[in-house]
């Protein structure tokens, strides 16, 4: 874990494990080159990214999938991204997406990552 910037309740981790004793990292289990063919193929923007950051998004994805791991459950495991509405970034310069486009999205990557 690593931030640049305080949490809420003001921690700021840096170069930290999330677990002592644990492997370094772990790589998602979702079938995302497959995921992001059928988005764009949706017309929905999507990328790979091999990171989920360095702190709060990175010990979400890193969590689930150490705690798949340790219990030998047969899950797919990841973690994505959703990109605001556009309602929420009126302020602000970053990406956005419609609600509409954010669901048909969600429902994609949930029937492409059951698939067998």
């Amino acid at each position: 874990m690593d931030s640049k910037k305080e949490d809420n309740d003001r921690y700021k981790p840096e170069d930290e494990p999330i677990f002592e004793n644990a492997p370094a990292a772990y790589f998602s289990t979702l079938p995302i080159r497959r995921i992001v063919n059928v988005l764009k193929h949706n017309k929905i923007p999507a990328t790979i990214s091999n990171t989920a950051g360095t702190y709060v998004c990175n010990t979400a994805m890193y969590v689930a999938l150490h705690h798949t791991t340790l219990n030998g459950l047969n899950a797919k495991t990841g973690f994505i991204h959703i990109p605001y509405t556009p309602e929420q970034v009126l302020e602000k310069t970053q990406p956005s997406m419609s609600l509409e486009r954010i669901e048909k999205a969600i429902e994609i990557t949930i029937k492409e990552s059951i698939k067998s």
